[in-house]
């Protein structure tokens, strides 16, 4: 039996290979908030944390369509919203900011709107077979099992979405929300790490921190996520309270990203305006 324990002089060239070649499989997005990360890795953990309302389904969901687009097979599990809700997204997002998910019902008896639901109908089927919504997963041992399977028939880079860490974790087995949050973020963290997954889970913040830029103490009640994550991005609404109220009224308005953690570069940060009725994001320069 081979002994775990590797001695360099014997093993250096070949670790070195592997870390050299060990690029992004993809590209997120938003050019800055890209170079932070340094692109999409497999076997890493990021966490996207705000609080509701902020935006959080929305800009993961760009993710994996971009992600799509770029042939790494995304797999979003989504225990919020059912998969039409989230194809409705993806195609309010396609849709060059024609039609809102609001509106798709119009799209029977207005030309113009049927027009361009075919269109955007046409750009997911053409990114389609990298594209999956899921709305029936019970667990993160099932999100795991899934996400192996699909591998297995066929490997390819792969991306993983969780929207979002504390339903998935409420429908676990019995115990105290922290143990239970605990438990899914290290069998996400082991998914990542063993099969080479890029996962990214949007988490909830503790309530103080509402109305303040995302820290790490803002997961402090959420168990080890802070401890299992490779990064850690926080979404908030800039400016005091009165100004953030009136941005969350708007149908545009900016939101700050904070990279807080960050295990394979330093910390930055970057704004987006975001389009909260096409559910579309795009980089202020």
């Amino acid at each position: 039996m081979s002994s775990p324990i590797i001695y360099l002089d014997q093993a250096i060239d070949r670790i070195t290979e592997i870390a050299v070649e060990e690029r992004p499989i993809g590209r997120l997005p938003y050019r800055k908030l890209d170079g932070i990360l340094g692109g999409v890795r497999k076997g890493t953990l990021t966490v996207i944390a705000a609080q509701p309302g902020i935006g959080k389904t929305s800009l993961v969901n760009s993710i994996a369509l971009s992600l799509a687009g770029q042939s790494v097979r995304s797999l979003f599990f989504t225990l919020e919203l059912t998969t039409a809700q989230m194809v409705a997204k993806s195609i309010a997002a396609m849709s060059d900011g024609t039609i809102s998910p609001s509106r798709l019902h119009e799209c029977r008896d207005d030309v113009k709107l049927a027009t361009a639901l075919e269109a955007a109908k046409a750009s997911l089927r053409e990114i389609g077979s990298n594209l999956a919504y899921v709305d029936t997963v019970s667990s993160a041992e099932k999100v795991c099992s899934l996400t192996t399977d699909a591998m297995r028939r066929r490997p390819c880079p792969t991306a993983v979405f969780v929207d979002y860490l504390q339903l998935l974790a409420s429908q676990s087995d019995p115990g105290d929300e922290r143990t239970k949050v605990a438990h899914a973020i290290r069998k996400l963290k082991t998914l990542a790490k063993k099969h080479g997954v890029a996962v990214y889970v949007i988490s909830s913040v503790n309530r103080s921190s509402y109305g303040s830029p995302v820290d790490l103490d803002s997961l402090s009640s959420t168990g080890l996520v802070e401890f299992q994550a490779d990064a850690i991005v926080g979404i908030s609404i800039p400016g005091k309270k009165a100004e953030q109220k009136a941005s969350r009224l708007a149908t545009t308005r900016t939101v700050h990203l904070d990279v807080v953690k960050n295990r394979n570069g330093g910390e930055g940060s970057t704004n987006l305006l975001f389009d909260a009725e096409f559910g579309t994001f795009s980089e202020i320069i």
